[in-house]
């Protein structure tokens, strides 16, 4: 299971739900924090991951999926922070961390074929990994758009169910 203290800092080290500043001013908030059910899906898609114990899906959800996208995100992110005078090591660190996560973890898993039920399986906890981790940050700021994707990794277009 994950360390809690961890989680802790992972959300006040990134933007609050519901915050007006979209920050905590100070750690002792975090008991003030009302998180998004998007946060609590990616975070328990995490703990459910961990409760499988199966390896191979935990690498193409966490490392190769959300990381890469988290890697994306704070490329970009990091230097805006920087130029408003709010960068931060958080930040800085996730841009490295996330890019040598996200390829490691590409070493690491069992090669499948993409038509087999075991590589579909997986190929399929990746993008739902993704689209959690998407419906996370934009839930964060005020954004209720839901991506979801087909088992190519193509968007499916957005219907009255996917969006809110």
């Amino acid at each position: 299971m994950p360390n809690m203290r961890l989680v802790k800092l992972f959300i006040i080290n990134c933007c609050c739900n519901g915050c007006e500043a979209s920050a905590l001013a100070d750690a002792t908030e975090i008991v003030h924090v009302i998180t998004a059910a998007e946060t609590n899906s990616c975070v328990n898609l995490a703990y459910q991951l961990a409760a499988e114990q199966d390896r191979d899906k935990w690498l193409v959800t966490i490392n190769s999926g959300i990381e890469r996208c988290s890697n994306d995100f704070f490329k970009a992110i990091a230097p805006k922070m920087h130029a408003l005078g709010a960068g931060d090591f958080y930040f800085d660190t996730h841009v490295e961390a996330d890019e040598h996560h996200s390829i490691a973890g590409l070493d690491f898993i069992e090669v499948q074929d993409a038509f087999s039920p075991r590589g579909k399986q997986l190929i399929a906890k990746a993008l739902e990994g993704i689209a959690s981790w998407a419906d996370m940050l934009r839930a964060w700021v005020g954004i209720d758009y839901h991506p979801r994707f087909n088992l190519e990794g193509a968007l499916i277009e957005p219907s009255s169910a996917n969006l809110r």
